[in-house]
This record gives structure tokens, C-alpha cells and sequence, in this order.
């Protein structure tokens, strides 16, 4: 995974995910360490998996307007092929 840069306040902790219905999500956890902040932890989701039967997923990232964008454009590939697509592709950027 590709890194961005951040602002000085935040660091990064760890990745979460989640899984809901027939979405995986991968998101990273940051710090803020500023004082007075209202969320000092928060997580940004970068990538996502949509499962569409056996080993076939729709692998998509989170635009900068908050909106998911299908990488695969409806065609499914393995879990092998999207976790490629996550390491090695510039849209899935993590910030650390």
C-alpha cells in the first residue's frame, strides 16, 4: 500500500476492517494528537470488497468525494487478484 502525506496532527495506528451484508471494508486508523479535538480516533476506509459468490469480488476504493469507485466495472475476480489490485494500485493510498 502507497503512502499519502498527512497532516503533522495525525498519526497513523492501525487498519481496521469491517464486514457488512456482502461489503469487506479496509480502513486505516489515525490519531489525531491535537488538543481539544472532538474525535482524538477516527477511520478512514480506503478499500472495499464486494462479495459476488464463491472467491469472486468487485474491488473498489473510496474517492476523495466520499463516493466508492468499482475498479473491476462489474466484472469479479478472486480474493487474490483484489488483495493485487490493494497492494499495487496507486487509487488505494493509505496515509502512514
Amino acid at each position: 500500500i502507497k503512502s499519502k502525506s498527512l497532516p503533522a496532527c495525525s498519526e497513523c495506528v492501525g487498519f481496521a476492517t469491517k464486514w457488512h451484508t456482502h461489503f469487506f471494508y479496509f480502513a486505516q486508523a489515525f490519531r489525531d494528537t491535537r488538543d481539544g479535538v472532538i474525535e482524538a480516533e477516527y477511520a478512514l476506509p480506503f478499500a472495499r470488497l464486494e462479495y459476488r459468490g464463491e472467491n469472486k469480488f468487485l474491488c473498489a476504493y473510496m474517492r476523495h468525494t466520499g463516493e466508492w469507485l468499482d475498479l473491476m466495472f462489474g466484472r469479479p475476480v478472486s480474493l487474490a487478484e483484489c488483495f493485487a489490485m490493494i497492494a499495487g494500485d496507486g487509487h488505494f493510498l493509505a496515509a502512514f
